[in-house]
């Protein structure tokens, strides 16, 4: 199958110190290659606050992975994280080759 390239943005409680932070995205890394992805490059945009209230946080801490992921696997990501405890919205989008 091919793999393409993804860019996920995940948004986390600004709550999460620095070890919590961390810890959830070992678990996200974990998640990707256990579906036999890649993490290509990890973007932290730091805390921001939301437009929204989301499950009662008005802060959030925003970032974005680029992932290389077979595209049979692209919807198995997105039922991880919507069930993972941390992560309070996610966006996944395929990204054109340059």
């Amino acid at each position: 199958m091919e793999k393409r390239l993804y860019e996920v943005l995940l948004i986390l409680p600004s709550n999460l110190n620095e070890e919590g932070i961390l810890t959830e995205l070992a678990k996200f890394d974990e998640n990707v290659k256990n579906l036999g992805g890649n993490i290509e490059k990890l973007e932290r945009q730091g805390k921001r606050k939301l437009g929204f209230n989301i499950k009662k946080h008005n802060d959030g801490y925003f970032v974005i992975a680029y992932v290389t992921l077979e595209v049979d696997k692209v919807e198995r990501l997105k039922e991880n994280c919507k069930y993972a405890d941390n992560i309070l919205r996610y966006f996944v989008t395929r990204k054109e080759a340059a």
